[in-house]
């Protein structure tokens, strides 16, 4: 089955402390380190609040995107054995010329988009916000 990958708690507390502030339906409190469902739609990432904002991969990904200017792009890359792919990701400011362009960090090795994606999320919120 298909679904929605959650942050993990590290990267979900290093967007909370970059700013991240759209409401999820997740949330992980930070006495469990496990993302529990929220029904209600609600903000999390409040100063008082003791619960850290859950987003998925993909909204994250969107808030540094639209936000922050930041890109991530996750590439394929077929291996020797064809049932082993691995991926990679680059990470860079938009748009992209001398003055502007940050960084690009390649990594190699990823056996799902979604772990890609995940460090990609950590190196951009780390080094370039």
């Amino acid at each position: 089955m298909i679904h929605e990958e959650i942050c993990t708690y590290e990267v979900a507390k290093l967007a909370k402390e970059k700013g991240f502030n759209v409401p999820t339906h997740f949330a992980y409190n930070e006495n469990c380190r496990r993302a529990m469902y929220m029904e209600l739609c609600l903000n999390r990432n409040t100063k008082d609040s003791r619960s850290i904002s859950a987003p998925s991969q993909s909204l994250l990904q969107r808030w540094l995107r639209e936000e922050k200017g930041i890109h991530i792009s996750i590439n394929y890359q077929q291996g020797v054995d064809e049932e082993c792919p691995s991926y990679d990701y680059s990470v860079y400011r938009w748009p992209i010329n001398t003055e502007a362009f940050v960084s690009e960090e390649w990594k190699d090795g990823y056996s799902t988009y979604e772990l890609a994606l995940e460090d990609a999320l950590k190196y951009a919120l780390e080094n370039l916000v």
